[in-house]
């Protein structure tokens, strides 16, 4: 063969390796950014579990959910009342977090959709806690800022 062929050949080769290298390299990012995603996901299904367990495991938190739950719960007492807005503070920023992870573009709208629907679920199956939500729903209304949709969906759950 000649030389001239060689060059050819060792062009072809390296631009195919090139090419080869770049759609590997696409792949891997692919591969680690749905890592990511369902990692987001995961973690906040565990941040909701960390809830439920401990409401599981502890009767005085379970006592305090029942209250929470009971539409007619009544007053609260002091601690029970700091516990219900250490709750309250925990769902909004978990809620937040998803805003954010949606924003970014880490969770699909379908997600997002269902997170959304969970802020709903959640302040209805306890009215106990809208006053302690309310308190964080009351910094969201800064003048001039827009609010996002999980926003909108805790000030419409909170006020009804």
């Amino acid at each position: 063969m000649e030389p001239k062929n060689w060059r050819t050949i060792a062009e072809t080769i390296g631009i195919a390796s090139l090419i080869f290298s770049l759609i590997l390299v696409a792949w891997e990012l692919n591969q680690a950014n749905s890592l990511a995603r369902t990692n987001v996901i995961f973690d906040f299904l565990s941040q909701h579990n960390e809830m439920h367990l401990q409401v599981a495991s502890d009767p005085e938190m379970a006592r305090l959910v029942s209250l929470l739950e009971d539409p007619n719960g009544g007053e609260l007492g002091r601690v029970d009342a700091v516990r219900a807005k250490a709750i309250a503070e925990r769902m909004v920023n978990i809620w937040d977090s998803i805003q954010v992870a949606y924003r970014e573009g880490i969770i699909s709208k379908q997600t997002y959709d269902v997170n959304i629907q969970d802020v709903r679920v959640n302040l209805e199956r306890f009215p106990g806690l809208k006053p302690y939500i309310a308190f964080f729903v009351e910094s969201y209304q800064i003048p001039g800022r827009q609010l996002n949709e999980i926003q909108r969906a805790v000030l419409e759950a909170s006020v009804q």
